[in-house]
């Protein structure tokens, strides 16, 4: 199953730094989408392979798949289009941490459970 999220463009986000905000956005929504809180949810990498440039006005959306998860990380699969085109490839990797102790916390059965759907 993928999760789709529509990206407003706005005029500033015409080079390919704009992807990682791109990501992000879909990550947290993605994370919302299943009721988790994102909050306890930290980025720790983000990796990106560009494909195409993104132009004013291109249509821009992103699938986003489960490509991993680990004892306390999940690793999401993004892949934004450009126009109906592939423009970026790109990874992101999640630890849940328990925000008293700051230290990696296994995923409950229930975050697993609500997850294993977008494994791709």
């Amino acid at each position: 199953m993928k999760f789709r999220t529509e990206i407003e463009l706005r005029f500033s986000e015409m080079n390919n730094t704009a992807y990682a905000d791109y990501a992000e956005e879909a990550r947290v929504l993605f994370f919302r989408h299943l009721e988790l809180d994102e909050k306890q949810l930290s980025l720790v990498r983000i990796a990106f392979d560009f494909k195409k440039l993104t132009h004013y006005l291109d249509q821009v959306y992103i699938h986003t798949t489960v490509e991993q998860l680990g004892r306390s990380s999940i690793t999401l699969k993004h892949i934004i289009f450009s126009s109906g085109e592939v423009g970026a490839l790109g990874n992101t990797v999640s630890v849940y941490v328990n925000h008293g102790t700051k230290e990696p916390q296994a995923l409950s059965t229930e975050m697993r459970r609500k997850l294993e759907p977008y494994l791709e």
